[in-house]
């Protein structure tokens, strides 16, 4: 125990090099024991640091432990570690968000109902993001991936996989023929082109929905509205490209950063990620780059308030 205090007090140390070899460290400790558990609080409590990296460690650490959180101070601290999804400093965003398979792993009722989007599938697992990377593409590795979140909904005793999809492949939506191949089926649809798609384990397995304030996908704010998450892929550093880009021409353009489970459940779009409306109509899930976007808004110009 000694060991471990020494680390705790070298995690927070001013040497960055310092504190990634106590978090290291600390990280390989909890893959074999429960040693660092008892210091599950203060690991919650570095999450409040204004250092990002004690953020960042203090989340990995939490995922790392996951697994022994017998008092459930994970669970009565979800909204608070989850809400580091969106931390102010992107890199600790992505490892955090790198990390939550370890975390969901552990906490097998903490799925599809805790998903950031807005559908009703209790007892389901709810894949975000089912992709594979060109170059690794043909070696298997997506029926790998599939196969290890079967046998994990199997084994914590779940109705089966959901995954928002659509008739036809669109960007960063999972590819619709992969998953019928697999045994996917359709369980609800939402306006223009979103398609729940869900893979039961059993016969008679409950059918997952979506929300209500998703399917006709509809806001009543003027102009560009974009609503985005800090999920995968990370849109958020591309949001002040667009908005610095609608500032300069004179479009009326307004952010709305979904911060919570609670704000992604109610959110007027099936995919969250990123939902780009223009006078309350839904346009794109599709990433914009400043040209795109551009583009975009020119072809709108004639409906436009602000020509």
């Amino acid at each position: 125990m000694a060991r471990i205090e020494d680390l705790f007090v070298q995690l927070t140390a001013k040497s960055p090099a310092e504190g990634y070899a106590a978090m290291k460290e600390l990280q390989a400790v909890s893959e074999t024991s429960d040693a660092v558990y008892p210091y599950m609080a203060r690991l919650i409590g570095m999450l409040g640091s204004d250092n990002s990296y004690a953020r960042t460690r203090g989340l990995l650490l939490i995922a790392a432990n996951a697994r022994w959180d017998t008092d459930c101070l994970i669970d009565e601290n979800l909204n608070h570690i989850l809400s580091h999804i969106t931390d102010p400093k992107p890199i600790t965003a992505r490892q955090f968000i790198q990390s939550l398979p370890a975390l969901a792993s552990a906490k097998p009722d903490l799925r599809a109902e805790y998903a950031w989007v807005p559908i009703d599938a209790q007892g389901y697992l709810q894949i975000n993001c089912f992709w594979v990377s060109g170059s690794f593409k043909g070696h298997g590795y997506a029926n790998e991936l599939l196969n290890q979140c079967i046998a994990d909904g199997k084994a914590a005793g779940k109705h089966g996989l959901c995954v928002i999809s659509s008739p036809k492949k669109q960007s960063f939506l999972s590819d619709p023929k992969y998953l019928a191949h697999k045994g996917f089926r359709v369980a609800d649809t939402a306006q223009p082109y979103f398609t729940l798609l869900y893979l039961p384990f059993a016969d008679g397995a409950p059918v997952p929905k979506s929300r209500e304030c998703a399917r006709i996908q509809h806001t009543d704010k003027k102009g560009f509205a974009l609503y985005y998450t800090a999920g995968c892929p990370y849109t958020a550093k591309y949001v002040p490209i667009m908005e610095k880009a609608a500032q300069d021409a004179g479009i009326p353009f307004q952010s709305i950063l979904i911060d919570s489970r609670e704000a992604a459940q109610s959110a007027p779009a099936a995919w969250t990620n990123f939902a780009l409306f223009y006078n309350g109509a839904y346009l794109t899930n599709e990433i914009l780059s400043e040209k795109k976007f551009m583009t975009l808004a020119e072809a709108l110009k004639l409906k436009a308030e602000w020509v």
